[in-house]
């Protein structure tokens, strides 16, 4: 590759002949150096971390009991089922993801997801699509997420409540071997 420098850049130019790893690298690291100055006041320790970047960050309202989520809880299993009343899509998604940031909330409130060389919407986000009588098992310990009932069907045939999950996914595991 090759960077034509225009008349200032070059006239402070120091070194001949310079990768531009190098120059790229100078302008990433006083970029971050200027950011840090002026957000944190030259402390590292003052910038926040997170798992990962994307999706949405946990609400702290008890979105489950807003929209008549009922929700039960055995060590790390949490069941969501939905009632009488359906959530919109937000407020169900929100809920099963959980109040920390993590593989689930990243999994279910991504707005786009990639795929091959594309962005996509997310197509989980349609998966688990809040319907009447659904149910969602999530096991945070085996890192599972297991989707019951109130599947969508093309025919006239009524559906019946099944034991047997629609959707079934294990996470790569986040424990240290």
């Amino acid at each position: 590759m090759c960077i034509l420098q225009g008349p200032v850049a070059a006239k402070r130019s120091t070194v001949a002949n310079r990768p531009i790893k190098d120059m790229l690298g100078d302008i990433e690291n006083g970029l971050i150096h200027k950011i840090l100055e002026t957000v944190y006041g030259g402390d590292e320790s003052q910038v926040p971390t997170i798992g990962y970047i994307g999706g949405s960050a946990p609400r702290t309202t008890d979105i489950c009991v807003e929209n008549g989520i009922h929700v039960q809880q055995t060590d790390d299993v949490f069941e969501y089922q939905i009632g009488s009343q359906t959530p919109d899509l937000a407020s169900w998604l929100e809920c099963i993801s959980g109040p920390s940031v993590g593989w689930l909330r990243a999994l279910l409130t991504a707005p786009v997801v990639v795929q091959e060389q594309s962005f996509i919407d997310n197509p989980l986000q349609r998966l688990f699509a809040p319907r009447k009588g659904q149910k969602v098992v999530v096991d945070h310990l085996e890192a599972t997420i297991s989707l019951y009932g109130a599947a969508r069907s093309q025919t006239s045939r009524p559906l019946r409540p099944s034991s047997t999950p629609l959707a079934k996914s294990r996470l790569p595991s986040t424990k240290s071997a």
